[in-house]
């Protein structure tokens, strides 16, 4: 066997060990249903998916349940993820294990793109397999991998795009321009923060304008912005429907108080950063990775200087979404694993000059301790004794399901996210939240088309107005109640 075929032959055996135990260990919960960390955007996502099978397959419709007897149309992100998960179920059928596979198989792209990556940017097979190694064990990662959330697929070609970009200023092919141009098109249109990563075409136009006197190289590196046309279409029709939605405007429309902000920055840099994005066993190799960025050695200047522009930019992302991102949604970090993980390649560039001999020995140390501590860590997301919501909705879920008709309308509360209830019941209607209802609101509910009331709310329940609109109680499953309303 040749040198080549021979590790060629490693690196797909490395890769089948490492894909088989990702599987192990995410295979307990395939099957799970929508709970813990982040469940209501979990459950926006599976309703739109729900909606594309059940409803309308146009892909231009997503829908939600929380729209009265209106048609519930709710455009954001361009909904490709929810849609391929649709076409799934309806060639497969309706399985939550079906959408969690396909999240999963996404992952392993990303873990590939993570490992092709590394090897364009350091040039050392052993750094790409690292970094691949412990992407896949960043604890964030490892959960949403199998999570139900359209930012996996636009991580996920996000990384192939900068990959080719990369790829096409090394080798100074203008088709990989061109593929990289499409993945960040893509990219942008399932997540709009990943259009940052068209950074790195435009830096390289301007160290091109600084260092290279060949003009139609410079022109090429911005046709690569051609391709964003489809995404500006996109969000220029459907960012002025999103009412309400603090994203939009950000900092500029910020209502937290600075101490709050302060707080929110702390907690990211100590916690969400090296503990959930890169993972506190990995995190050595991340700070030898810096290291070895500014020792500016084995890299080529482009590479280092457009690393740099995109972690400015995603910088400026993190601090304009701040009062947005808070402490809680890590999911919004996606766009910084790229220059999170080559950093952390380049720690295993450093530490291999460094200890030589030593690092072998250790290197399969750190990397246990890298799966040790990921699973640590994220264990606890995956108790259906704490889902994130009031737990008598997941342990009497079919009963409630049976006891009104599929199709009639309903209101349903508390719930704050307006998302959760109505897909764990699946019926659309009204959601309340707080104990926000009234009888005004009630009647005009039940004028539209509300038939049931499922309720966890005494207060609701008990109010004077609201009363006469009660007819009979349907069921009763521990702080749940379904009551059959009155038609006037």
């Amino acid at each position: 066997m040749s040198l080549n075929a021979a590790s060629k032959y490693r690196k797909f055996l490395l890769f089948g060990l490492l894909f088989t135990l990702s599987a192990v260990l995410h295979f307990p919960y395939f099957n799970k249903d929508i709970i813990s960390a982040h469940v209501w955007r979990q459950s926006q996502t599976m309703t739109n998916i729900v909606n594309f099978y059940e409803e309308d397959f146009n892909i231009l419709n997503p829908r939600k349940n929380d729209r009265g007897d209106g048609s519930g149309i709710m455009r954001m992100e361009f909904p490709l993820y929810q849609w391929l998960c649709a076409a799934l179920w309806k060639i497969f059928g309706k399985h939550i294990w079906i959408v969690r596979l396909f999240t999963f198989i996404i992952g392993l792209c990303s873990v590939v793109a993570i490992y092709f990556l590394n090897k364009i940017f350091w040039n050392r097979q052993s750094a790409a397999i690292g970094a691949a190694f412990c992407f896949s064990f960043s604890p964030a990662f490892f959960y949403y991998t199998i999570c139900p959330l359209p930012d996996n697929l636009a991580l996920c070609f996000g990384l192939w795009s900068l990959y080719f970009f990369y790829l096409y200023f090394d080798k100074v092919l203008y088709k990989y321009l061109f593929i990289g141009a499409i993945f960040g098109a893509l990219s942008a249109l399932c997540k709009l923060p990943f259009v940052l990563y068209f950074i790195v075409p435009f830096f390289g136009c301007i160290y091109d304008l600084i260092y290279n006197q060949e003009k139609n190289f410079k022109v090429w590196h911005l046709s690569a912005f051609a391709f964003l046309i489809l995404p500006a279409l996109w969000y220029i029709k459907v960012v002025p429907q999103w009412h309400g939605n603090g994203i939009v405007k950000g900092i500029l429309d910020n209502q937290t108080a600075i101490s709050t902000l302060i707080k929110y920055i702390a907690g990211n840099l100590i916690s969400t950063f090296p503990e959930l994005l890169i993972n506190y066993a990995a995190l050595p190799l991340f700070a030898l990775g810096i290291v070895e960025l500014i020792r500016l050695k084995h890299v080529s200047a482009f590479k280092i200087y457009s690393y740099c522009a995109l972690c400015l930019l995603l910088v400026l992302y993190w601090l304009y979404e701040l009062n947005m991102i808070g402490l809680d949604h890590d999911y919004y970090f996606f766009p910084f694993y790229p220059i999170l993980f080559l950093a952390v390649g380049g720690g295993f560039v450093y530490a291999e000059k460094l200890q030589g001999k030593v690092f072998r020995v250790v290197k399969p140390v750190v990397l246990s301790a890298v799966v040790l501590a990921c699973m640590l860590r994220m264990a606890p997301r995956w108790k259906e004794e704490a889902p994130g919501f009031n737990m008598d909705l997941l342990r009497c879920k079919r009963d409630l399901q049976r006891i009104t008709e599929k199709k009639a309308l309903c209101v349903a509360g508390n719930d704050v996210s307006h998302h959760i209830f109505f897909y764990h019941l699946d019926r659309k209607g009204w959601a309340f939240h707080n104990d926000e209802l009234n009888g005004t609101q009630l009647r005009y509910m039940i004028e539209r088309g509300a038939r049931y009331l499922y309720s966890d709310s005494r207060a609701i329940e008990e109010k004077n107005d609201v009363k006469p609109h009660l007819d009979t109680l349907l069921y009763q499953c521990g702080s749940f109640h379904v009551f059959r309303l009155k038609i006037p």
